[in-house]
């Protein structure tokens, strides 16, 4: 008997986090190379022999919801009316699919339901961004009538491959929400050269026989930003669809006023993708993460431009690693970088010192503290007076001594106040004199 294949949430909630710290950390880092490896164009052969790069961590899926309910009922329709007998609707609901303002391509596909094979398929993209760009049939290699699908689709897996009807292609989907299909992972596509994040639908047969359907939806998700500085996650919840939309399609604007703090964290912080927040190498106890929108210039290595002209500065600019300064905290300086730290350069140096190259992330890209009572200093120089004991302590010994012989010479004179060279000179005047010498060297010495 066919299996009715149907991407379902079956998984506890602990499945939308990932299962352990550890693999968190190495998850995040490796797709942090992936990222910077397509900023910099230091890619190889990626897009001879590998056309996609997916990287390991989800995307919040949340913020195209809309989007993804527009599949879902796409695929309810089809799955009414069967996709062999209504070849044209296919056609028809995946124009109608890149209406929506954030899928950018829309494929549906008939598969044989015994071997897999492709029976037909529609595939249609458009070249902008807006509900009026220009949409266009797409033909893919991959795709050819009478065979599999390529395996190397990050949209696609079947039932063959992944019988557990899971395949590590999706992300998990998040707790308490059923989904008709799942995400994958946000992936870099090198025929479009955007990055991408897909959703995709397996539709079953009305039948024990007949064509099993196939619906996927691309979403451009280039004009998010890796931010890695330290930010609260965003709630789309909170805020309607609508209200969303137009936060996105808005330039990130710095505000200065307290009346406009929450405006400005959430236009910034939903354009995060926020599974990089807390991914800073800054020395948390001394410094603490700025986010800098990274330079429009294109990238170039010594070596050429290995994918001249693939990543425009208007949509892949925010994709990049290190896109933040390292500034001092309150309390600590550092002197070679007073403005801060390049955050390119400190996970340069933290890579470094976790393979053990060097020790330059320790001993040099950090911030040392202040002295005893500064609040704020750009050097090592000491807020308070430093005493110099050896000094203080002779000067101490000659006052001391000073005032003790006058007491001595106070105690002579009177003894010997009626000798007549110390009559004639007035006792009394002499004696107040050393008194008053006495109390000199006692305030010197205090």
């Amino acid at each position: 008997m066919a299996q009715t294949w149907l991407f379902r949430d079956k998984y506890p909630r602990n499945c939308w986090l990932v299962h352990s710290t550890g693999y968190q950390m190495t998850a995040i880092e490796q797709s942090l190379v992936t990222i910077h490896d397509i900023a910099t164009e230091n890619l190889g052969t990626l897009c001879i022999s590998q056309l996609y790069r997916p990287l390991q961590v989800p995307l919040n899926s949340e913020r195209f919801e809309s989007s993804r309910q527009k599949a879902d009922l796409a695929a309810s329709i089809l799955q009414e009316v069967g996709i062999i007998r209504h070849g044209g609707l296919s056609d028809a609901l995946a124009k109608g699919l890149l209406t929506d303002e954030y899928i950018n391509g829309a494929r549906i596909l008939a598969l044989n339901l015994t071997n897999g094979a492709v029976q037909s398929y529609v595939w249609w993209v458009k070249g902008g961004h807006d509900k009026l760009a220009e949409t266009q049939r797409y033909e893919e290699e991959g795709l050819q009538i009478g065979k599999k699908p390529a395996h190397s689709y990050p949209w696609f897996d079947d039932e063959t491959s992944t019988p557990t009807l899971r395949s590590p292609k999706f992300a998990p989907s998040p707790p308490n929400n059923y989904y008709k299909g799942w995400w994958t992972y946000p992936y870099f596509s090198c025929a479009l050269s955007r990055w991408l994040v897909s959703y995709s639908i397996a539709i079953p047969p009305s039948g024990r026989h007949g064509l099993r359907g196939f619906i996927s939806v691309d979403i451009d998700v280039s004009m998010l930003r890796v931010n890695q500085c330290d930010a609260l996650p965003y709630r789309f919840a909170s805020s309607s669809s609508s209200s969303q939309q137009q936060l996105l399609r808005q330039p990130t604007v710095r505000r200065t006023t307290a009346a406009t703090v929450a405006v400005s964290y959430d236009m910034e912080s939903i354009k995060d993708l926020q599974a990089f927040h807390s991914s800073h190498k800054c020395h948390r106890a001394s410094m603490v993460c700025d986010y800098r929108q990274p330079s429009s210039e294109p990238t170039t290595i010594s070596g050429g431009k290995l994918l001249a002209g693939m990543i425009s500065s208007s949509s892949s600019s925010s994709w990049s690693r290190g896109s933040y300064q390292c500034l001092c905290k309150r309390g600590y300086y550092s002197l070679r970088h007073p403005d801060g730290f390049n955050g390119t350069i400190m996970e340069i140096a933290w890579q470094e010192h976790q393979d053990n190259i060097s020790n330059y992330y320790t001993d040099v890209f950090k911030c040392l503290p202040c002295a005893p009572g500064c609040d704020t200093c750009t050097g090592p120089e000491p807020c308070l007076a430093n005493y110099h004991w050896p000094f203080r302590i002779s000067l101490l010994t000659i006052s001391i001594g000073c005032a003790c012989g006058t007491f001595v010479l106070l105690c002579y004179l009177f003894r010997h106040r009626r000798v007549k060279v110390f009559k004639v000179a007035s006792p009394i005047f002499l004696m107040i004199t050393l008194i008053g010498c006495a109390i000199m060297y006692l305030e010197v010495s205090s």
